[in-house]
């Protein structure tokens, strides 16, 4: 076989490769001949590569499933931990239904409804006292969600229910049922009786349901029993809730706080609470130890800082109360109503624009923080008032027009929040729509009468002081004006607004002396208060020029508190004015007109200044200005009507006299004036028409008829003359003039007859 053995020789398959044959080994043998099949080879490379492929792809499959596997159940572990954790920290109250007698039933309330009812009077009750950080859960027995585990039928409930127990957190439930006081059950004798199960077992016995279920039983009713219920298990709220509604109560249930708490945050809380009634009643040294005592016991009582900031600012300590802000707000990021307060600080220095953004930072992290929206409002309600200051009427609209949505959207908000109500109307004031202000301010005092607020009589002060200022506006009423201020002062005798308004009413019947009482009294509260020491001034200045050394005084200690006080600018120019000092006050109107450019008294006493000095021209327009912003003045009228009279404008002066006698019909020195007009004017003929004017209306003075006697002696109406002066001597025997030229009249009467 060419040198090859029948052992090595390999066969050729179809295409000519070599193939292998895989058969078992044996030997063929033809005689001396035999054949031995190789024995098998290996596996090709290539198919080699693809089993281990094959097998790391199985290997990635079965990790990755082993991967999700575990992550699903961590997932599974920890939302389990965290449901726990929910349900194991939070303090759930379920009210049960409430048992009711057929009477009720037949009103309407079912167990269901009444316990719904209660629930919704403890939420109402939990918002009205402004806890922050209330972690109370209730919930009537209807909405509670019981957890069961699928295929085995445990409750969860059940498991956490003695979980809770067992560490003394188990929920509280509340059974009840009204009971009948007499055996014919009537509804006017029916009484609610709630029981306390679970940590805080106690029973609460209400009154009788009495004629409360006429109309349905009252929400009063089961507020009372909220109230009730919260005073066994949540006192802190009870307290909050009473702070300002009934001081009393509300500090009888903090010392039993204090005396049975077993917390260090009770303790916190509940000095912080005396804390705020302390404020609330200006003893702010007082409240300034409770809130350092709860930050000593608690350090981390955000509310504390911030309630002590207030005090702060109370007492006027702008920059110290930012200080504290600003700790709270490191506390607390979130804490809105602190950046808010930063808000108010801020408007206390003037730093409307910033104060501004800090009530949005407020309202971006609350937006149902209502109190910030109508402060929101008041700041720019203030901007507006700035911007009029300058004469910048149409920005200013545009401001007014957003404090008045902000005003809005804190009602929607919080419907019984009665301060935004009197802000509106404040502002609405401001622009001189006086009804709309009147309004708005009567809601406020309906809402005040009306519904469950906070701090009351300081609220119904505020609403009466604002009446008033209305009043004195809109109808220059000062009697009624006198009422309200004097009603704001039986609610709170500290009431700024109602002293210092009730000064500006007594001092405009110049009632002067009982008018600097109430001034003073106003600045015994708040030293810097520029409203009662301009009006201050004012009454010491219209008092008599005796007094205007303490006018002056009073004026230059508003301008100390507000560099900008124009009326106190105002007041200084009229005291050198009558002391013969035109210079200095010119400067001071000046600077008033600086400070508000609609000061139109300012821009009058510009021209009162020029006209002394004989500049006609200057005094001339001086007036116009003023009557520009206001033309309904009489003085400023008869001003611009001598100035050109002055000028030679006879055309122009005359009609001017003309609107100051009606405008001021009983002002003597304006009739005067317009008197020697005429004859100036070479217009005697006119002068008797004019002074019938002050005849009439000054009917009890004798002076208009002695003055229209010489009048008609000038025009030789000598009947005229003697008629108009016995009527000066009828009224006024010891008018000497009148007397004397009577007797010539009656003489030459008697020589020459009548004529």
């Amino acid at each position: 076989m060419s040198g090859m053995s029948e052992g090595d020789r390999e066969d050729k398959g179809p295409s000519g490769n070599y193939s292998v044959y895989s058969i078992a080994p044996v030997t063929v043998q033809y005689g001396p001949v035999s054949y031995v099949p190789a024995p098998p080879e290996k596996p090709p490379a290539k198919r080699a590569r693809t089993d281990r492929l094959k097998s790391l792809v199985e290997g990635v499959g079965r990790f990755r499933s082993l991967f999700f596997d575990i992550l699903f159940i961590l997932l599974v572990a920890f939302l389990a931990f965290l449901a726990v954790y929910l349900a194991f920290s939070e303090r759930k109250l379920i009210v049960e239904p409430i048992k009711a007698p057929a009477m009720l039933t037949q009103l309407g309330y079912s167990g269901d409804v009444a316990a719904d009812r209660l629930v919704d009077a403890i939420n109402d009750v939990e918002q009205a006292a402004k806890v922050r950080r209330n972690n109370l859960d209730v919930i009537p027995r209807s909405r509670n969600v019981e957890i069961t585990v699928p295929e085995v039928g445990t409750l969860f409930d059940t498991s956490l229910y003695y979980v809770k127990k067992l560490f003394s957190r188990q929920d509280i439930q509340i059974a009840g049922e009204f009971i009948c006081s007499t055996r014919e059950c009537e509804t006017e004798g029916i009484y609610l009786r709630l029981r306390v199960l679970g940590g805080a077992d106690a029973t609460v016995n209400m009154e009788m349901i009495g004629d409360s279920s006429k109309t349905g039983l009252e929400d009063d009713y089961f507020r009372s029993a909220a109230i009730d219920l919260l005073e066994k298990i949540d006192p802190y709220v009870a307290a909050a809730y009473y702070y300002d509604r009934k001081p009393d109560r509300a500090t009888t249930i903090i010392r039993r706080i204090l005396r049975g708490s077993q917390t260090s945050e009770d303790i916190a809380l509940a000095n912080n609470l005396l804390g705020v009634m302390d404020l609330h009643a200006g003893r702010y040294t007082s409240a300034i130890g409770y809130f350092s005592n709860a930050i000593d016991i608690d350090p981390g009582l955000t509310e504390a800082y911030s309630n002590w900031g207030n005090a702060l600012l109370s007492q006027h300590r702008t920059d110290e109360a930012i200080v504290k802000y600003e700790m709270a707000i490191r506390l607390d990021p979130e804490f809105a109503s602190a950046h808010a307060n930063i808000a108010d600080a801020l408007m206390r220095q003037g730093d409307v624009d910033e104060a501004i953004e800090k009530y949005r930072t407020a309202i971006d992290i609350d937006p149902d923080i209502a109190y910030a929206y109508a402060n929101l409002g008041d700041a720019f309600a203030r901007k507006g008032d700035a911007l009029t200051a300058v004469g910048d009427t149409q920005n200013a609209e545009v401001a007014y027009a957003e404090a008045f949505d902000y005003f809005r959207d804190a009602i929607d908000i919080e419907p019984a929040l009665v301060f935004a109500y009197v802000s509106w109307g404040n502002a609405m004031m401001k622009q001189g729509a006086y009804d709309g202000a009147l309004k708005k301010i009567e809601e406020g005092l309906d809402t005040a009468t009306t519904r469950d607020i906070p701090n009351r009589s300081g609220t119904l002060a505020y609403l009466n002081a604002s009446l008033g200022d209305l009043h004195i506006r809109i109808d220059d009423d000062p009697k009624t004006a006198i009422r309200h201020y004097r009603e704001a002062l039986k609610f709170r005798q500290d009431n700024l607004q109602a002293l210092a308004g009730l000064g500006d009413a007594l001092s405009s019947r110049r009632r002067y002396d009982e008018a600097i009482k109430h001034y003073q009294k106003a600045l015994e509260v708040k030293k810097d208060y520029v409203r009662a020491a301009v009006g201050l001034g004012d009454a010491w200045y219209h008092k008599g020029k005796s007094f205007h050394e303490q006018a002056e005084i009073a004026y230059l200690q508003a301008v100390e508190y507000q560099e900008g006080a124009f009326r106190a600018h105002e007041g200084l120019g009229n005291i050198a004015f009558s002391r013969g000092n035109d210079i200095e006050a010119e400067a001071r109107f000046a600077e008033a007109v600086r400070h508000n450019v609609n000061a139109v008294h300012s821009h009058a006493g510009i021209g009162n200044v020029k006209f002394r000095l004989g500049y006609y021209e200057d005094a001339s327009d001086a007036f116009a200005k003023a009557l520009e912003i206001n033309p309904d003045v009489a003085y400023i009228q008869a001003g611009y009507a001598s100035a050109n009279a002055q000028l030679g404008a006879c055309d122009t002066s005359i009609p001017s006299f003309d609107k100051a006698t009606l405008l001021s019909p009983r002002s003597a020195y304006i009739y005067r004036d317009w008197q020697a007009t005429l004859r100036k004017c070479g217009r005697e003929v006119e002068i008797p028409a004019a002074l019938r004017r002050w005849a009439e209306a000054s009917p009890d003075s004798a002076e208009p008829q002695f003055l229209l006697a010489q009048a008609y002696l000038e025009l030789g109406v000598t009947h005229a003359a003697a008629q108009h002066c016995r009527l000066a001597v009828r009224i006024n025997p010891e008018h000497t003039d009148a007397t004397m030229l009577l007797a010539e009249l009656d003489e030459s009467y008697r020589q020459s007859g009548p004529r």
